[in-house]
């Protein structure tokens, strides 16, 4: 799935996600509340301890001893917070590059080569990592047309798509999805995201 880059599959499958715009938002105020934000940016990222034991801990360290030992300390803890800035928007451009890279190799895939799979793949990177959601929808809709399609895709698709309001079209890939596993976990799970899109057509 997605090339077997580990990286981006984490990212996709197991972060809340987050925008350029909504990154640089967040560590902006960050600056006004002191940087825990930056922990909270880097969990965005999917990379939780990174944001803590490299940046907001030693912040925490710093602050006390300026206020306790050193005052000098202080200057240092803005140098930490910047540095952690433009780390945190290396991780996303890293992100987006090789989701960029992914969907161009998909984009030369021709005749029985493109499968639902495939535009499924880059429907999800369209929209949870280019934050593209408008494309990542016509995509995915292209995905739907097609036959077969793998559980977990199908699933994860509905999801996208029913956060980003989608909702119709999400309810398409639930149903699909419960008819491509026999898996109990799995079931269970695209029922429940199933009877949640249902709640919100009514």
């Amino acid at each position: 799935m997605f090339g077997k880059d580990y990286e981006l599959q984490h990212y996709v499958l197991k972060a809340i996600g987050v925008s350029r715009k909504g990154l640089n938002i967040t560590c902006f105020i960050g600056i006004f509340i002191f940087g825990w934000l930056l922990a909270v940016v880097f969990d965005y990222l999917g990379r939780n301890k990174q944001g803590w034991w490299l940046y907001v801990v030693p912040m925490a360290i710093c602050l006390f001893i300026s206020i306790n030992i050193a005052p000098a300390f202080g200057i240092i803890i803005p140098i930490i917070y910047i540095i952690g800035w433009i780390h945190a928007n290396t991780v996303l451009s890293g992100y987006q590059s090789s989701a960029r890279n992914h969907i161009g190799l998909i984009d030369r895939l021709q005749g029985n080569e493109l499968t639902a799979d495939a535009l499924m793949e880059k429907g999800i990177l369209q929209i949870k990592v280019l934050t593209a959601r408008e494309a990542g929808a016509s995509t995915l809709m292209k995905a739907i047309l097609m036959p077969g399609g793998d559980a977990q895709l199908l699933n994860i698709s509905g999801v996208f798509l029913s956060r980003a309001k989608y909702y119709a079209e999400a309810k398409q890939f639930f149903v699909r999805a419960l008819s491509s596993t026999n898996e109990d976990a799995r079931i269970k799970q695209i029922k429940l995201n199933l009877a949640n899109v249902e709640k919100k057509l009514k």
